[in-house]
């Protein structure tokens, strides 16, 4: 059971969380479908990965570098990702007319 309060921000391709904690800190994570696959393909490209894949209640998770020396985290979440929405082009001349209406 996951306990606290949790904000998440759904974006068109990504997310943003918000979770307690008994720190403060703030870090990126990516997450993937399938973790060996996804650590196995970085790895190919020189990924340098800090640890194994861990089981947390919420998803699988691993941690590796990126330039600079600084660690991010990979996870393949247990939970259903929303499916991203198909923006609409905006700017001057992209405005449907509707008939009726000015």
């Amino acid at each position: 059971m996951i306990r606290g309060i949790h904000a998440m921000f759904y974006t068109p391709a990504a997310e943003i969380g918000c979770h307690p904690a008994d720190k403060q800190f703030h870090g990126f994570s990516f997450y993937c479908d399938d973790i060996e696959k996804t650590v196995a393909a970085l790895t190919r490209r020189g990924v340098e990965f800090t640890g194994g894949i861990r089981e947390e209640e919420w998803g699988r998770v691993t941690r590796f570098k990126v330039p600079g020396g600084e660690e991010v985290e990979l996870y393949q979440p247990k939970y259903a990702k929303r499916p991203a929405k198909a923006r609409r082009p905006t700017g001057p001349g992209t405005r449907k007319k509707v008939r009726g209406r000015a």
